[in-house]
């Protein structure tokens, strides 16, 4: 037998079809023969067509994130939501996407917007302060004594 770890997914989707706004009824227009319910005088707003999914009632696999965050990429450039990347961009770009992506992107807005490395190592559970400063090394170059002063000369 192996140690492979299996997940249960269950997958579930839910589609409502677009329904009209209903107006509500005057009490003394519903007939003793209907059953009487004083929901029926309340209008009832128009509501838009939907879908709603669940997958799984478990986490997803740690393995599974960085798939699901390359293939949201592609469809947005076939869609001709990136028009500015190339094919060779694209490729180059989905080469680099893992799970951890979010957690560096963040890490950088967060040290971009001028919280300190204590706020970030809070927010983002760094035990360390040596990860959050190397994915920042870029931007402290840009933000620091020389980035100001370039700025100021600019």
């Amino acid at each position: 037998m192996s140690d492979a770890v299996f997940f249960v997914r269950s997958q579930q989707v839910r589609r409502y079809k677009a329904r009209a706004a209903v107006r509500g009824r005057l009490i003394d227009s519903i007939s003793g023969r209907e059953t009487w319910d004083l929901r029926k005088t309340l209008s009832k707003p128009a509501v838009k067509a939907r879908v709603e999914y669940d997958i799984g009632t478990m986490a997803l696999h740690p393995g599974s994130i960085g798939p699901i965050f390359r293939s949201i990429i592609q469809r947005a450039f076939d869609l001709g939501a990136l028009p500015d990347l190339t094919g060779e961009d694209l490729a180059r770009l989905l080469k680099g996407v893992s799970a951890h992506s979010t957690r560096i992107g963040l890490n950088q807005d967060l040290f971009a917007s001028g919280e300190d490395l204590a706020g970030i190592m809070d927010a983002l559970r760094w035990q360390s302060p040596r990860m959050p400063l190397a994915y920042n090394r870029n931007l402290a170059a840009e933000h620091g004594a020389a980035g100001r002063l370039l700025a100021k000369l600019a």
